[in-house]
């Protein structure tokens, strides 16, 4: 379904020449479909810019979710 749905993005904003906000979790989404992006850590901008950027930034939390990384910051505040 998500293929499907990238498509449809991909199609609309080219044929509309418009802008999608789109909040999702999946990294090929992002990927595909993405100009910019930004991201929430406990309702707080931890990042904003273009996919080139997140590849090159240091963020810790930006990082852990790119690169697939276990979120000890995570598993840690669930457990309080």
């Amino acid at each position: 379904i998500a293929a499907g749905l990238d498509e449809l993005i991909l199609k609309l904003k080219k044929t509309l020449n418009s802008t999608f906000i789109i909040v999702t979790h999946e990294l090929e989404s992002i990927r595909l479909v993405a100009d910019r992006i930004l991201m929430l850590d406990m309702g707080e901008v931890i990042f904003c810019g273009t996919l080139e950027e997140a590849a090159q930034s240091t963020n810790e939390r930006l990082r852990q979710f790119f690169d697939r990384k276990p979120d000890a910051y995570i598993s840690q505040r669930n457990l309080d």
